[in-house]
């Protein structure tokens, strides 16, 4: 099989020693019938492009499909493996101060991730913090009040108190499988 997929049709293109001058340059166009040859010749070339553009694209897409579903599988194993070793770890260290085992062949780890604050309607939030008096203490003044993440995060972890507008959601500790390569 060969890479040539171009049609068995293919006009002798005239881009030969009969339209070059002596020293080496392209002769140009005489008459219409020679404008209309040279036409015919870029639709030609224009539709092997777009064959060879076509057929590549079909093999890259083909390719896609293959490593999509070859990965997969992969990834399906990888999760089952992982969520496995997850709750061995976790059973391992529910009374343990330590968040870590080492093993001969990698390190199981888990580690505490920070509480996310989102602030989902501002003007509910500024109008709380303005009738509790927070304003400042949640809010950066510049030219407009500018709410400040990290000190809701502290104000809702020192009282408890989620503010109108806001959402504070605790994290699952993050857990992590490292392999010795």
């Amino acid at each position: 099989m060969t890479d040539d997929i171009s049609d068995s049709h293919q006009p002798v293109d005239p881009v030969s020693e009969a339209h070059r001058a002596a020293d080496g340059t392209l002769l140009g166009i005489q008459d219409h019938i020679e404008a209309e040859e040279t036409l015919e010749y870029i639709m030609y070339w224009e539709k092997e492009h777009g064959k060879i553009k076509d057929h590549a694209e079909a093999l890259r897409k083909r390719a896609d499909d293959y490593e999509k579903r070859r990965l997969l599988t992969i990834e399906e194993k990888l999760y089952f493996h992982t969520e496995r070793l997850k709750n061995y770890a976790a059973k391992e260290l529910e009374h343990k101060k330590e968040k870590s085992i080492d093993l001969a062949t990698g390190k199981l780890s888990f580690r505490k991730q920070q509480p996310k604050i989102d602030i989902f309607d501002e003007i509910k939030l500024t109008k709380w913090a303005a009738a509790n008096n927070l304003l400042d203490s949640l809010f950066e003044k510049k030219e407009m009040n500018v709410p400040r993440k990290g000190k809701i995060k502290k104000y809702i972890e020192k009282t408890g108190e989620i503010p109108e507008g806001t959402d504070f959601n605790r994290q699952e500790d993050s857990f992590t499988c490292e392999t010795i390569k």
